[in-house]
C-alpha cells in the first residue's frame, strides 16, 4: 500500500533522498506507479517521471482524479501528479485491466509522449507535464476498437472472460522515440482469433512516424509474433530490438528491426 523511491549514492548506496510516491490511506498519492519496462522511469533534469494505471473501469468518473502520471523535481523534493486518460475512458467500461494500461516514452526535445490502448493518437507533454498536442498513429488494420457490453464488476472479476475480451478487440502498447533516426515507434495489437486458454499474445503490427507526425509505415508481425516479447524492446544505433523468447532462460536473443 505504501511505495516509495529512493535517490542512492556511493559505494555503500548512502541514501540522499527518499520519497513517498504511494499511499492508499493518502488521497494525495493517487498514481500507483510502477518501474517497469512497459512504462520505465524516465529522467529529465531536473525531474524523475513514473506512470501507473488504474484498475477498474473509470465509466463516469472524474479522470481527473486518476491521473497517470508522478513526476518528482530531484531538487525541490516537489512531487506532483498529472496526464489524464482520453475521454473515451469516462464514457465506456473497457475491461478495467489490460485495456486501463499506460504507455510513456521520452520524446524529441525533453518532451513525454503517451500511448493508451484504446486511443488512435499518442499525446505529447512538456516536461513540466502541460499539455502540448495528440498526433493520430493509429493502425490502418484497426478502424474500431468496441468497449465492453459486460457488466463492468463481473467482467473484473472474471478473468477468462476479461481476457477475451481484450484478446477480440485491437489495442495499442508501446511507444518509443529514436533519437538516432528522429522517429517514433508505436505498437498497435490486433485480435487473438485462436486462443486455447494459455498465453494470450496478441498479432502485432509496428506503426512509424517521424517528428512532423507523418505515417511513413506499418509492418504487421503475423507470423512468429508469438515468440516476440514486447515487453523487451529498445532502440539501439543499429534499429529496434524486440527480444525472442527462448528455451535457455541463461541466453537472450533480439529481432533487430531497421527501417530503410
Amino acid at each position: 500500500a505504501r511505495r516509495s523511491f529512493l535517490l542512492t549514492k556511493g559505494e555503500n548506496d548512502d541514501i540522499m533522498k527518499k520519497w513517498l510516491v504511494k499511499d492508499k490511506s493518502l488521497s494525495e498519492h493517487p498514481v500507483d506507479v510502477e518501474a517497469i519496462t512497459d512504462f520505465p522511469m524516465l529522467y529529465i533534469p531536473p525531474k524523475l517521471f513514473m506512470s501507473g494505471s488504474s484498475l477498474g473501469s473509470l465509466e463516469g468518473k472524474d479522470l481527473q482524479k486518476y491521473p497517470v502520471e508522478c513526476s518528482i523535481d530531484i531538487n525541490e523534493s516537489i512531487i506532483s501528479y498529472s496526464v489524464e486518460y482520453p475521454e473515451q475512458y469516462r464514457l465506456a467500461d473497457f475491461g478495467g485491466v489490460y485495456m486501463n494500461n499506460v504507455y510513456h516514452s521520452v520524446a524529441n526535445d525533453g518532451n513525454i509522449v503517451y500511448s493508451f490502448p484504446t486511443d488512435h493518437s499518442v499525446h505529447f507533454y512538456s516536461d513540466d507535464m502541460s499539455y502540448k498536442k495528440s498526433v493520430y498513429m493509429g493502425s490502418r488494420y484497426s478502424d474500431v476498437i468496441n468497449s465492453s457490453n459486460q457488466n463492468s464488476m463481473e467482467l473484473f472479476k472474471d478473468k477468462e472472460q476479461r481476457i477475451r475480451y481484450y484478446i477480440s478487440q485491437h489495442s495499442y502498447a508501446r511507444v518509443l522515440y529514436d533519437k538516432y533516426r528522429g522517429l517514433y515507434y508505436r505498437i498497435a495489437q490486433h485480435p487473438l482469433l485462436d486462443w486455447d486458454g494459455g498465453n494470450f499474445v496478441k498479432p502485432f503490427s509496428i506503426i512509424v512516424m517521424n517528428e512532423e507526425g507523418e505515417l511513413l509505415c506499418e509492418t504487421p508481425i503475423v507470423e512468429d509474433y508469438s515468440s516476440l516479447n514486447l515487453h523487451n524492446m529498445h532502440v539501439t544505433e543499429e534499429g529496434l530490438l524486440i527480444q525472442r523468447k527462448t528455451k535457455d532462460e541463461n541466453v537472450i536473443e533480439f529481432v533487430k528491426y531497421v527501417i530503410e
